[in-house]
């Protein structure tokens, strides 16, 4: 956060609330405290300054506005000297991790601990950036891992069908088709701890739980899915370990491939890959 947001966001809090407390536990903004201009505000080190002194500041200036930080965590009630002071006042939070929800625009507070998990992705801002246009302010865990699979693939929707078209689509380079490729994009999925929330995905929405999952494995799976549904009866034996279990969820590999094949920008990549 950059300090005129600081500075900015302690503002709109003052006007509403004469003291303000602000604990930065990991001493984030230590140096920043130095250089916040805010009138009519004293801004005091809890490390450096007595709880009776604050109390007899406190109690003496009545019209002046407190801003009280510490890189200690909020104390215990129990223990906390300054507890009649606290009740009246407003806490700021200025961690990276309240930044990434306000700017994001997420309004759950239980997402915390989420966006630590997905540190590594957010830690690029043009990836922020990307995933902010997409996210809606109720969106869950599972929301975001989908919308940020979306913007590692350049998906044109943040939905799975969009994010295969540009995972399978990979597959194919210079005309020549690798099933056994790692591309760029499965790689960066990989490197962004997204593997098991992309395999959670297909395993909604097609069925595909396989313990040792792979791009090549699933594709093969969608693909004679959608053979042997077109067919007037069963697939051949050795053919039918391949067809997704869930038939209320095979019929989507089917809805999958259709659009596969007929997408101007995909339609290419699927006819290289089945040798249509």
């Amino acid at each position: 956060m950059s300090l005129q947001r600081i500075t900015d966001s302690l503002k709109d809090l003052f006007t509403s609330h004469p003291i303000v407390f602000w604990h930065d536990s990991e001493g984030e903004f230590s140096s920043t405290v130095d250089n916040l201009v805010l009138d009519n505000v004293h801004v005091i080190r809890l490390d450096e300054t007595p709880a009776l002194q604050i109390k007899i500041d406190v109690e003496r200036q009545p019209d002046q506005h407190f801003l009280f930080y510490s890189t200690q965590p909020e104390p215990d009630p129990n223990h906390d000297w300054l507890l009649d002071i606290r009740l009246r006042s407003k806490s700021f939070k200025a961690d990276s991790t309240s930044i990434l929800l306000d700017d994001l625009g997420l309004v759950s507070q239980t997402l915390r601990g989420h966006l630590k998990e997905r540190a590594k992705f957010l830690r690029a801002k043009d990836r922020v950036e990307r995933l902010k246009r997409l996210v809606v302010a109720t969106d869950s865990a599972e929301d975001l891992d989908r919308k940020m699979l979306a913007v590692l693939t350049r998906a044109d929707q943040p939905e799975l069908f969009s994010i295969l078209q540009r995972l399978f689509t990979a597959l194919v380079s210079d005309g020549e088709v690798n099933l056994n490729a790692q591309p760029k994009v499965w790689q960066d999925i990989i490197a962004n701890d997204l593997e098991d929330a992309f395999w959670q995905l297909t395993k909604i929405h097609l069925g595909y739980a396989e313990a040792e999952p792979s791009l090549r494995d699933l594709l093969f799976r969608i693909l004679v899915t959608d053979f042997a549904r077109s067919l007037l009866s069963e697939p051949v034996e050795s053919l039918k370990h391949f067809v997704l279990p869930e038939r209320n969820l095979a019929a989507n590999a089917s809805v999958f491939a259709s659009r596969w094949r007929s997408d101007l920008a995909h339609y290419a990549s699927y006819n290289q890959i089945t040798g249509g």
